[in-house]
């Protein structure tokens, strides 16, 4: 486990089936690996433009694994991401979310450390309204959020947080991780960039 005191409070977490989730709605379809972020360039727009130093943890449901998905962990690894895969916990019954449940964790130490005085620097992508409130302490603390995405996507909950002063910034657009352009339409039927 990284210490995030010797990181500065910095973490970065992507929740890796929900933004698989959003991207096959937008295409209407289940995803495949040109369709994907190029994460490599998400990792370096996570420095570049947000500052952030430390490895990116990608965390996913590790009960859907099989031979591809194995080339795409050796991929994360050697693109210097943190991989984490998460299992259920039975116990906890089945409405339990193991990516939501893990990211939730680390958002809560983070929160921990905001209120002791550290002024986090946290990024998450994704789309889930789970994370808005934990994320709303940790500005109210002083940290610094920033939400990446896709913007027509992001839930009400996180779109707040703007009021709150968090960032948001756009997977295609800001960080352009795409090979192709996206099929996103916005209201009038046209693309609006």
């Amino acid at each position: 486990m990284v210490s995030l005191k010797s990181a500065n409070c910095d973490i970065a977490l992507i929740d890796g089936p929900n933004i698989d989730g959003v991207l096959g709605q937008i295409l209407q379809r289940q995803p495949i690996s040109e369709d994907r972020p190029q994460w490599d360039v998400v990792r370096e727009c996570l420095q570049r433009i947000l500052g952030i130093q430390v490895p990116p943890m990608f965390v996913i449901d590790g009960t859907h694994s099989n031979e591809r998905a194995y080339k795409f962990y050796r991929f994360l690894r050697s693109a210097q991401f943190r991989l984490e895969r998460r299992y259920p916990d039975l116990l906890l019954g089945h409405n339990s979310d193991p990516v939501d449940d893990f990211i939730l964790g680390e958002l809560d130490r983070v929160c921990d450390l905001a209120r002791e005085g550290s002024r986090p620097r946290v990024v998450v992508v994704s789309h889930d309204h789970v994370y808005a409130p934990i994320l709303q302490t940790i500005l109210k603390f002083d940290g610094k959020v920033s939400i990446v995405g896709f913007h027509e996507e992001l839930s009400p909950a996180l779109l707040n947080l703007r009021s709150y002063g968090a960032e948001l910034y756009d997977l295609e657009k800001d960080f352009r991780a795409f090979l192709k352009p996206l099929p996103r339409w916005y209201r009038g039927g046209s693309r609006r960039w």
